[in-house]
């Protein structure tokens, strides 16, 4: 008897099963993302049959939040393909989407249950000075031990911080507009926000001057 046997890996290397729940282990389930932003995981098609796997057809259930790249039309007798799928929330929720792979092995198709959640900060308050010097706190993130945040490209330690929020003092940065924060840790990678806070334009005074001219021998009060 001869047949292909379709098989997938998750990004741990470990065998996922056809219809498998998705869970974080193997990368099923996406790490919490920022709605805006996107991450990509890398998966694994294997072929540990005598004949060659052929893969006809593919369709997610959800084609919004998540895309797949790269996926073989063909993996030889024991070879291994890789594809990726990327994760890029536009809202927060949880998203699931399933992965259906058709091909010519025993029990097609292929059923890749995915999810992910998107999360959106809450930065308050999202502007302030030119000159910085305001503190600013940062709630409602997925972050891990944060260990320094990059406001546009200077380093801030943090006053404060916990896994899901921090509190920073604004540096000053010479320039106003929109800023992108980066958010470093030691066990969790790096959080983008991008455009997360505005310092506002240097502020200028203009008061009325009474009265505006005089004699050049001055002498007089001018308010």
């Amino acid at each position: 008897y001869t047949s292909p046997i379709f098989g997938v890996r998750g990004t741990n290397d470990a065998a996922i099963t056809n219809g498998a729940a998705a869970s974080v282990d193997p990368g099923t389930r996406f790490a919490p993302t920022v709605a805006g932003t996107a991450r990509t995981n890398t998966f694994s098609i294997t072929n540990s049959g005598n004949e060659v796997l052929t893969i006809s057809g593919s369709g997610l259930s959800d084609s919004t939040h998540f895309s797949v790249s790269g996926l073989p039309a063909s993996v030889a007798t024991g070879g291994v393909s890789n594809f990726t799928v990327r994760f890029a929330p536009t809202a927060a929720g949880d998203h699931f989407t399933v992965l259906r792979m058709t091909n010519n092995a025993p029990g097609s198709p292929f059923v890749l249950n995915l999810a992910g959640l998107g999360y959106v900060v809450d930065v308050l308050p999202n502007n302030g000075p030119y000159v910085g010097g305001n503190t600013v706190i940062v709630t409602n993130g997925y972050f891990g031990t944060i260990t320094n945040v990059v406001v546009g490209s200077t380093g801030v330690v943090p006053t404060a911080s916990g896994s899901n929020w921090f509190s920073i003092v604004m540096p000053a940065l010479g320039a106003s507009g929109a800023v992108t924060l980066v958010v470093q840790t030691s066990d969790n990678g790096n959080t983008t926000l991008a455009n997360a806070y505005t310092y506002n334009p240097q502020g200028t005074i203009n008061l009325p001057i009474n009265p505006n001219s005089g004699s050049w021998t001055g002498g007089y009060p001018v308010a």
